[in-house]
C-alpha cells in the first residue's frame, strides 16, 4: 500500500511540475508574456500576438517535447529490461547509429527536392527513413547476438560493436558532404524543436502513445525478464518471443521520437 501511495504522490508531483514548466515555457521567449496573460490567453482572452505566440509556436513545441520525452524514456526502459543493464539505451546498442546512417545516405543522395514534391507529407520523410535504418540495425544486432537464444550480455556487446562500426561508416561518408548537407545531418542527429508545429505533433503522437501503451501492457513481462531467462521461462514466459517483440518496438519509438523533433530542423 505504501508503494501505491508513493507512486501516486510522485505522479501527481511531476504532473503539477510539468504544468508549471509548461506555463513558464509559454511565458518566456523573444516575445515575453506574463503568467496572468498566459492563463487568460489559454482561456480565450488573449490578443492576436499572444494567440500566435502561444497556440501556434510555443504550445506545439511543449506538447511535442512531452511526447518526445515519453518515447525516450519508454525506449530506454525496454532496452534496459531486455538487456538487464541500467545503462542500456538505443545510442549504446547501435540503433541510433543505424537510423543516422540511413538519414546520412538519404541526405547525401541530394534529396532536397523531395520535400517540395511531398508537400505536407514531408514531415514523414526523414522519420520514415530513420525507422528503416533503425530496424535494419536492430535486425543486424539480433542476428549477431543470437546463438541458441538471446543472452543479454551478448546483446550489449554486439550492440556496442555495431554502433562503433556504423558510426565509422557515417564519419567516412560525411567527409564528402557539402557544408549545407553536413549541417542538416548535424541538426538532425542532435535534435531540435525549432520549426515544430501541430502537424509534427499530430504525426508522431499517435505512434508514440500506441507503443507507450503497448509497453505498459508488457511491464509484467519486462519484470520477469529482469529475473533472468530461466526464471522467466519457468513462470511460463516465452522469452524469445518477448525479446523479438520488445526489440522491434524500441527502434520504432526511438526513431519516431528523433524524427519528430529533428526533421523540422533539417529541412
Amino acid at each position: 500500500m505504501r508503494k501505491k501511495n508513493r507512486f501516486k504522490l510522485v505522479f501527481i508531483s511531476f504532473f503539477i511540475l510539468a504544468i508549471l514548466l509548461g506555463i513558464i515555457s509559454m511565458s518566456i521567449g523573444s516575445y515575453e508574456i506574463t503568467f496572468d496573460r498566459v492563463i487568460k490567453t489559454l482561456l480565450g482572452q488573449g490578443n492576436n500576438l499572444e494567440n500566435i505566440a502561444i497556440f501556434k509556436i510555443r504550445l506545439p513545441r511543449i506538447f511535442l517535447a512531452m511526447v518526445v520525452g515519453i518515447a525516450l524514456s519508454t525506449a530506454g526502459a525496454i532496452l534496459q529490461g531486455v538487456s538487464r543493464n541500467d545503462l542500456a539505451d538505443p545510442g549504446i546498442l547501435g540503433i541510433n547509429a543505424g537510423a543516422s546512417l540511413a538519414v546520412v545516405l538519404f541526405i547525401g543522395m541530394g534529396n532536397n527536392e523531395y520535400y517540395e514534391d511531398l508537400g505536407s507529407l514531408s514531415v514523414f520523410a526523414l522519420p520514415f527513413v530513420a525507422i528503416l535504418g533503425a530496424l535494419f540495425a536492430a535486425l543486424l544486432i539480433y542476428i549477431l547476438a543470437w546463438k541458441n537464444g538471446i543472452k543479454p550480455v551478448r546483446l550489449i556487446l554486439m550492440g556496442v560493436a555495431v554502433n562503433s562500426g556504423l558510426f565509422a561508416v557515417i564519419t567516412f561518408y560525411q567527409m564528402n558532404f557539402k557544408q549545407q548537407d553536413f549541417n542538416r545531418v548535424l541538426v538532425w542527429t542532435s535534435g531540435s524543436l525549432w520549426g515544430s508545429s501541430w502537424k509534427y505533433f499530430i504525426a508522431v503522437a499517435p505512434v508514440i502513445l500506441f507503443f507507450f501503451l503497448l509497453t505498459v501492457l508488457k511491464l509484467k513481462h519486462l519484470n520477469l525478464l529482469n529475473l533472468g531467462e530461466d526464471i522467466a521461462t519457468g513462470l511460463g514466459l516465452k522469452v524469445e518471443k518477448e525479446y523479438k517483440t520488445l526489440l522491434w518496438g524500441s527502434p520504432m519509438l526511438d526513431r519516431v521520437r528523433m524524427g519528430s523533433y529533428s526533421s523540422c530542423g533539417g529541412r
